[in-house]
């Protein structure tokens, strides 16, 4: 399988895992609403509400887009992402800034797809999250002389802000490790593949070589059906990496005509019966080799 085929694979699939970790997220949002508008912690009910209401619906989109839609295109992973960080954009803004902790998620899911881009873009994005949220809650939404977590902004800079920038570097640095890790891992797995089947390959040419020495016809009808099942597979479709296997395992269908004597492979004239018996073990003895 080509290297770049695999990865789209592996995108589609964690599109289908993500969808299914974000319908668990929204069990988690639900059961955070409900211990947030307790008495206990003196939000207000309706505006909290409001907000929860807007992060489930922002967490539903991707699993409707995958899972009721059927979309399957590579573009989904950024609507994920972008979701998720609205998400913790909003609970960190308008609920606690101790929801910011959750940045790390989507940087969790961007690590899924092995993608040291959607990483980077994610870091960044998730900063300048972190930094706004910041803003808004000390300059816009309290008043810093009366409900403010801290006494200026020079202090929420370093204890509200600094902090989170170095859990998300960290967080990104050990995303960028096992991202690192897991592509060698995989150059490794297709650079031992691409040697076995190039192994593979050899020892079929071989066998249509020795074949095209023992008797001419043979080795020419070998080389045709191997050029007919390329020309079939190019009009069914199908990839260029599984019309060239289909083309080279069609080399392979007379194989066992090895095992037949010259005389009866290059007989001019009509095989009698015993030759015909023994003409049609070949694939008895193709199936053995």
């Amino acid at each position: 399988m080509d290297r770049e085929l695999l990865i789209l694979k592996n995108n589609l699939e964690v599109n289908k895992l993500a969808a299914k970790c974000l319908m668990v997220a929204n069990l988690f949002l639900i059961s955070l609403w409900l211990f947030t508008i307790t008495d206990y912690y003196g939000y207000d009910m309706y505006n909290t509400s409001i907000v929860f209401f807007c992060c489930l619906l922002l967490l539903m989109i991707p699993t409707i887009l995958v899972n009721v839609f059927k979309f399957q295109k590579q573009s989904i992973k950024y609507y994920v992402i972008m979701c998720v960080l609205v998400v913790v954009f909003l609970l960190a803004t308008f609920i606690s800034y101790d929801y910011v902790v959750l940045a790390i998620f989507p940087l969790l899911i961007a690590t899924m797809y092995c993608d040291r881009r959607l990483i980077a873009i994610t870091t960044v994005v998730e900063c300048i999250s972190v930094f706004l949220s910041i803003c808004m809650r000390y300059f816009i939404l309290y008043n810093v002389a009366l409900d403010s977590e801290y006494s200026s902004f020079a202090e929420a800079m370093v204890y509200g802000v600094s902090l989170r920038f170095v859990l998300i570097l960290v967080t990104t640095l050990f995303s960028y490790y096992i991202v690192d890790r897991n592509m060698h891992m995989l150059n490794q797995t297709f650079a031992a593949n691409s040697d076995l089947v190039y192994s593979q390959e050899e020892l079929i040419y071989a066998f249509a070589e020795i074949s095209e020495s023992k008797s001419k016809v043979t080795g020419e009808h070998i080389r045709r059906v191997s050029e007919y099942m390329r020309i079939l597979g190019n009009a069914s479709g199908f990839e260029k990496d599984y019309v060239d296997k289909l083309s080279v395992a069609a080399m392979m269908h007379d194989i066992g005509k090895l095992m037949i004597s010259e005389d009866i492979l290059d007989k001019p004239d009509k095989l009698t019966e015993e030759e015909y018996a023994i003409m049609k073990n070949h694939v008895l003895y193709g199936e053995a080799l």
